[in-house]
């Protein structure tokens, strides 16, 4: 079986729950960040219109075909086999 790991470019990263809304909705059936794989940080300081420091995501590496990945409009995202 062929294991995959997404990794994220923290600093791509638009911060707006689309990969958790896609790992809930197949994992759950229900677009609810909260009951996602994947971790949302939202935290973070805004100046100048930018959020900055201490937003972020956690992501699992648990999926063979990961709905998280192609849900990210922001391409903050990649995936390698491991």
């Amino acid at each position: 079986m062929t294991r995959w790991r997404l990794e994220v470019k923290q600093g791509d990263c638009g911060i707006c729950d689309l990969c958790a809304l896609a790992c809930s909705l197949e994992k759950f059936g229900l677009m609810n960040p909260s009951m996602s794989a994947i971790k949302v940080n939202h935290r973070g300081v805004k100046t100048d219109g930018r959020t900055k420091g201490g937003a972020g995501i956690l992501i699992c590496w648990h999926c063979e075909d990961p709905p998280c990945y192609p849900a990210c409009k922001y391409d903050a995202m990649r995936s390698e086999e491991r």
